[in-house]
């Protein structure tokens, strides 16, 4: 995630979307923290991968998506 968001003067901040595959809830507040140290979006919204998806990358994998400007 450092990565992809170290340039966070090139995202869109409106709407940062977390994506998971079965992490549990400590986990996912680590992984909010981090995002918004390194990106403050107006609106953070956490979402849980399909049986498909989660299936192919298994458990407490995660992914952000958002829009560069």
């Amino acid at each position: 995630m450092r990565r992809e968001l170290k340039n966070p003067d090139t995202i869109d901040k409106t709407r940062i979307f977390i994506t998971h595959a079965g992490c549990g809830l400590k986990r996912l507040d680590r992984i909010k923290d981090e995002a918004n140290k390194k990106c403050r979006a107006d609106d953070l919204i956490v979402t849980k991968a399909s049986a498909t998806i989660s299936s192919s990358c298994g458990p407490y994998t995660f992914g952000i998506l958002f829009v560069r400007k």
